[in-house]
C-alpha cells in the first residue's frame, strides 16, 4: 500500500456488459467453479470491486455518471452457442491426436496425456432461470471491526486505487439481468465467529489431496476441526437458543495437512483453501509486488508458476489495497464478472518480498443457483442512494449530506462475505465523502443493490452501528 493511499478501518467481515439476450429458448450458463447439488468460500477474503471512469476533481466534482437518456453505441459479446459443451477443468492440457494422412501411422511410443485433476472442476451449468423468481432479502450485515472507508492524501487516491481494480465492469455496460446464489454457508450458526460449515468432511479431504498433488507436494498428517452446527431456522430473534446450543451438532468446518516439505494446506467449509509455504518462496531479481511498475509482471509470473493449481484459461490480474489477485476472464461477460468477484485467487508476501500464502476462493462450491434477476442501472442506484436506500458500516456521525458533490465514483460488486450475507447477489458501490478530523480526503463504502427493487424486502438505512 503506498503512503498516500490508507486505508482507515478493516471491515469486520470474514476474510471481494452486457448479458446475452434472453430467448424463448432457455441457454445454459457455465460458471467457474464447482457444483455441490446444483452448484453450491473465504476465511479471510477481501471485498472485490469494480472500476470506473473517474474524471475530473474527486472532493468537489460529482461523479459522472451515465445518463440513461443518452444514447450509447451497444456492445457485442461473444456468442455462446446453445450447444456450446462445458469447460473442461483440463483445458491446459491438449490431448495427442493421430495425423489425418493415411501414410502415417500414429506413433507407439505416444501415450494420451491425462488430464490433470481440479480442487474445483472448473465449471457447472444451469439452465438459465428468469421466471417465478424468489424475493430476496435486501438485509446488509457487516461484522464487528471499524467501517469500511478509505484516506488519501491527495484528490487522486482514489481514482488511482479504482483504476487498479481492473475490472471486466464498466459503468457504460447496460445491464438487464445478473445472476444471484443463495449461499448455502449462511444457513447455520457455529460458536466461533468466522468458521464456516457446508462442505463435508470427506470433501474438505479430497480438495487437499488435489491440492498437493497439483502443487508435487507429499502429506505427511492431516488433522480435522470441529465445531457445534445450529441451523439458523432454530433461532429466536435472530440468534440461537440456549437450547439449541446444548443440542447442537458437532461438524467438520476445517481440515488442515502438513506436507513432507513444511507447507501447510487448509481447506475451509465453504470451499475457501490457504496455502502457506514453507519456507517462503524468493521472487527471482526483478520481481516485486510492492512497485507499481513490476505487479503486472510478477503477478504473470506467479501465475505461471502454480497453473497447474489454478487452471485458469484466461488469467487476469488486478490488485485493491490489501492484495494481488488473479482469476479467469476465459468465459463470456457475465462469467467474467462472476470470476473476478465470486471465484479468485490473491498471492500474499511476507516483509522480505517472499511469496508466503496463496488464497484460493471459489463461493461457487457453497452456493446454489436462485435466478437471472433484473438489475438497475448504475445512474438509478445513484438516485436511490441519494434518497437514502442503502446500507453501509459509515457510522451515522461520519456521514453528511449524500449528493451528487459528495459521491465521488460507482461501482458493481458482488459482496462475498461467506457467513455475513444471505445472497451473492450484485450491488452498486459507491464512495462518498465522508467527514473526517484527519488531513486528506476520506471515503466511505455505500451499497445499494443492483437486483431490481421489486424482488427485494425494503431497503432501508444501516446507521453504522455494531452488535
Amino acid at each position: 500500500m503506498k503512503n498516500n493511499e490508507k486505508l482507515l478501518y478493516a471491515i469486520g467481515e470474514a476474510d471481494e456488459k452486457n448479458i446475452p439476450e434472453i430467448s424463448d429458448k432457455k441457454k445454459k450458463n457455465k460458471i467457474i467453479g464447482w457444483s455441490v447439488g446444483i452448484g453450491s468460500c473465504a476465511a479471510a477474503a477481501a471485498i472485490a470491486v469494480a472500476a470506473v471512469s473517474i474524471s475530473g476533481n474527486m472532493g468537489n466534482v460529482p461523479w459522472q455518471e451515465h445518463d440513461p437518456t443518452v444514447s450509447n453505441s451497444s456492445i457485442s459479446e461473444p456468442a455462446v452457442s446453445d450447444s456450446q459443451e462445458p469447460v473442461s477443468s483440463d483445458t491446459a492440457v491438449t490431448e495427442p491426436t493421430a495425423t489425418e494422412s493415411s501414410d502415417t501411422e500414429p506413433s507407439v511410443d505416444a501415450e494420451p496425456t491425462e488430464p490433470l485433476p481440479a480442487v474445483y472442476p472448473s465449471s457447472f451449468d444451469y439452465e438459465k432461470k428468469t421466471d417465478d423468481l424468489p424475493v430476496l432479502t435486501s438485509g446488509f450485515s457487516v461484522g464487528a471491526m471499524g467501517y469500511e472507508g478509505h484516506r488519501f492524501e491527495s484528490e487522486e487516491g482514489l481514482s488511482e486505487m479504482v483504476s487498479a481494480h481492473n475490472n471486466p465492469w464498466t459503468q457504460d455496460m447496460e445491464l438487464e439481468t445478473l445472476p444471484v446464489f443463495k449461499n448455502k454457508v449462511y444457513e447455520g450458526w457455529t460458536s466461533q465467529g468466522g468458521i464456516f460449515i457446508y462442505l463435508s468432511e470427506e470433501k474438505m479431504k479430497n480438495m487437499i489431496e488435489t491440492a498437493a498433488q497439483l502443487l508435487d507436494k507429499e502429506i505427511a498428517s492431516m488433522e480435522t476441526e470441529t465445531d457445534m452446527f445450529i441451523q439458523r431456522g432454530d433461532s429466536e430473534d435472530g440468534y440461537p437458543s440456549q437450547e439449541a446450543f446444548e443440542n447442537a451438532e458437532t461438524k467438520a468446518f476445517k481440515v488442515n495437512a502438513e506436507c513432507s516439505d513444511g507447507t501447510k494446506i487448509s481447506i475451509y467449509g465453504d470451499g475457501s483453501l490457504r496455502i502457506e509455504l514453507d519456507p517462503a518462496v524468493q521472487l527471482p531479481d526483478g520481481y516485486s509486488l510492492d512497485a507499481a511498475e513490476t505487479k503486472q509482471e510478477t503477478m504473470e509470473y506467479l501465475y505461471a508458476q502454480y497453473a497447474k493449481l489454478l487452471q485458469y484459461s484466461d488469467p487476469a490480474f488486478y490488485s485493491d489495497t490489501m492484495y494481488d489477485y488473479v482469476y479467469d476472464k476465459g468465459g463470456d461477460l457475465t462469467q467474467n464478472i462472476l470470476n473476478y468477484n465470486l471465484s479468485n485467487a490473491r498471492f500474499c508476501v511476507n516483509d522480505k518480498g517472499e511469496l508466503w500464502i496463496i488464497y484460493i476462493d471459489n463461493h461457487f462450491c457453497s452456493s446454489e443457483y436462485m435466478g437471472d434477476y433484473p438489475v438497475i442501472s448504475c445512474y438509478e442506484a445513484k438516485e436511490l442512494l441519494k434518497e437514502g436506500k442503502y446500507g453501509t458500516s459509515v457510522p451515522a456521525e461520519l456521514t453528511g449530506e449524500i449528493n451528487d458533490e459528495t459521491i465521488a465514483a460507482g461501482e458493481l460488486v458482488y459482496r462475498n462475505n461467506s457467513g455475513l450475507d444471505e445472497y451473492f447477489m450484485p450491488y452498486y458501490r459507491f464512495y462518498v465523502q465522508v467527514e473526517d478530523e484527519n488531513d486528506g480526503y476520506s471515503y466511505g463504502a455505500f451499497y445499494v443493490p443492483a437486483v431490481s427493487p421489486e424482488y427485494l424486502t425494503d431497503v432501508s438505512v444501516y446507521d453504522g452501528s455494531f452488535n
